[in-house]
Protein backbone atom coordinates (compact mmCIF):
# COMPACT_ATOMS: atom_id res chain seq x y z
CA UNK A 1 0.00 0.00 0.00
CA UNK A 2 2.91 2.38 0.63
CA UNK A 3 3.99 2.06 -3.01
CA UNK A 4 0.45 2.82 -4.20
CA UNK A 5 0.24 5.88 -1.94
CA UNK A 6 3.61 7.11 -3.21
CA UNK A 7 2.59 6.69 -6.87
CA UNK A 8 -0.80 8.33 -6.46
CA UNK A 9 0.53 11.38 -4.63
CA UNK A 10 2.40 12.35 -7.81
CA UNK A 11 -0.69 12.40 -10.04
CA UNK A 12 -2.34 15.78 -10.70
CA UNK A 13 -5.22 16.51 -8.36
CA UNK A 14 -6.38 18.60 -5.43
CA UNK A 15 -5.77 18.13 -1.72
CA UNK A 16 -7.93 19.71 0.94
CA UNK A 17 -8.68 19.41 4.65
CA UNK A 18 -11.87 17.67 5.74
CA UNK A 19 -12.69 16.70 9.30
CA UNK A 20 -9.47 15.63 11.01
CA UNK A 21 -7.75 14.42 7.82
CA UNK A 22 -6.91 15.32 4.27
CA UNK A 23 -8.56 14.20 1.06
CA UNK A 24 -6.72 14.00 -2.26
CA UNK A 25 -8.96 14.00 -5.36
CA UNK A 26 -7.53 12.81 -8.66
CA UNK A 27 -9.85 13.13 -11.68
CA UNK A 28 -9.64 10.14 -14.02
CA UNK A 29 -12.23 10.32 -16.78
CA UNK A 30 -15.79 10.99 -17.82
CA UNK A 31 -17.70 8.02 -19.30
CA UNK A 32 -21.35 7.16 -19.92
CA UNK A 33 -21.38 5.79 -16.33
CA UNK A 34 -20.35 9.15 -14.93
CA UNK A 35 -17.37 11.05 -13.57
CA UNK A 36 -14.54 8.81 -12.32
CA UNK A 37 -11.98 9.90 -9.76
CA UNK A 38 -9.67 8.52 -7.11
CA UNK A 39 -10.07 9.85 -3.58
CA UNK A 40 -7.30 9.34 -1.05
CA UNK A 41 -8.23 9.68 2.62
CA UNK A 42 -5.65 9.98 5.41
CA UNK A 43 -6.27 8.33 8.76
CA UNK A 44 -8.87 10.42 10.58
CA UNK A 45 -12.51 11.26 10.97
CA UNK A 46 -14.56 12.63 8.07
CA UNK A 47 -17.91 13.78 9.49
CA UNK A 48 -21.21 13.22 7.69
CA UNK A 49 -21.60 15.46 4.66
CA UNK A 50 -23.95 15.72 1.71
CA UNK A 51 -23.61 16.09 -2.06
CA UNK A 52 -27.02 17.43 -3.07
CA UNK A 53 -26.68 16.77 -6.81
CA UNK A 54 -24.40 13.75 -7.03
CA UNK A 55 -25.17 10.05 -6.59
CA UNK A 56 -21.98 8.03 -6.08
CA UNK A 57 -20.88 4.43 -6.40
CA UNK A 58 -17.63 3.90 -4.52
CA UNK A 59 -15.20 0.99 -4.64
CA UNK A 60 -12.60 0.74 -1.86
CA UNK A 61 -9.23 0.14 -3.56
CA UNK A 62 -7.26 -0.18 -0.31
CA UNK A 63 -7.51 0.77 3.35
CA UNK A 64 -9.74 -0.03 6.32
CA UNK A 65 -12.26 1.83 8.40
CA UNK A 66 -15.96 2.46 8.85
CA UNK A 67 -18.31 4.30 6.54
CA UNK A 68 -21.70 5.70 7.47
CA UNK A 69 -24.44 6.25 4.89
CA UNK A 70 -27.85 7.53 5.97
CA UNK A 71 -27.13 6.75 9.64
CA UNK A 72 -26.03 3.12 9.07
CA UNK A 73 -22.35 2.34 9.85
CA UNK A 74 -20.48 -0.52 8.15
CA UNK A 75 -16.84 -1.67 8.24
CA UNK A 76 -14.99 -1.37 4.93
CA UNK A 77 -11.84 -2.88 3.42
CA UNK A 78 -10.43 -3.34 -0.10
CA UNK A 79 -13.19 -4.55 -2.43
CA UNK A 80 -16.10 -3.03 -0.46
CA UNK A 81 -18.68 -1.32 -2.69
CA UNK A 82 -20.60 1.67 -1.30
CA UNK A 83 -23.67 3.35 -2.83
CA UNK A 84 -24.53 6.92 -1.79
CA UNK A 85 -27.72 8.47 -3.22
CA UNK A 86 -27.68 12.23 -3.84
CA UNK A 87 -28.67 14.21 -0.75
CA UNK A 88 -27.76 11.36 1.66
CA UNK A 89 -25.44 12.12 4.61
CA UNK A 90 -22.29 9.99 4.57
CA UNK A 91 -18.91 10.02 6.30
CA UNK A 92 -15.84 7.94 7.10
CA UNK A 93 -13.72 6.89 10.08
CA UNK A 94 -10.43 5.91 8.45
CA UNK A 95 -8.13 3.54 10.35
CA UNK A 96 -5.67 2.91 7.48
CA UNK A 97 -4.90 5.27 4.60
CA UNK A 98 -7.66 4.64 2.09
CA UNK A 99 -8.02 5.03 -1.67
CA UNK A 100 -11.48 5.01 -3.22
CA UNK A 101 -12.50 4.78 -6.88
CA UNK A 102 -15.64 6.89 -7.10
CA UNK A 103 -18.12 7.27 -9.94
CA UNK A 104 -20.60 10.16 -9.65
CA UNK A 105 -23.47 10.95 -11.96
CA UNK A 106 -22.58 14.66 -11.57
CA UNK A 107 -19.13 16.03 -10.68
CA UNK A 108 -18.61 17.01 -7.05
CA UNK A 109 -16.21 19.77 -8.11
CA UNK A 110 -17.14 21.91 -11.10
CA UNK A 111 -14.71 23.49 -13.57
CA UNK A 112 -14.63 26.68 -11.45
CA UNK A 113 -13.61 24.86 -8.26
CA UNK A 114 -17.06 25.07 -6.64
CA UNK A 115 -17.93 21.96 -4.62
CA UNK A 116 -21.30 20.24 -4.26
CA UNK A 117 -20.51 19.69 -0.57
CA UNK A 118 -22.02 20.64 2.76
CA UNK A 119 -21.82 19.19 6.24
CA UNK A 120 -24.94 17.35 7.44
Amino acid sequence: MEVLNELLTHLPGRTFKAGTGEIRLIPLSETKEGFHELAGLDVGSYPPHIHDNSTATILVVCGKGTYTVGGESVEYKAGTKIYVPAGTPHGFEVREPTWLHTVQDHPIMDEHGNADFRYA
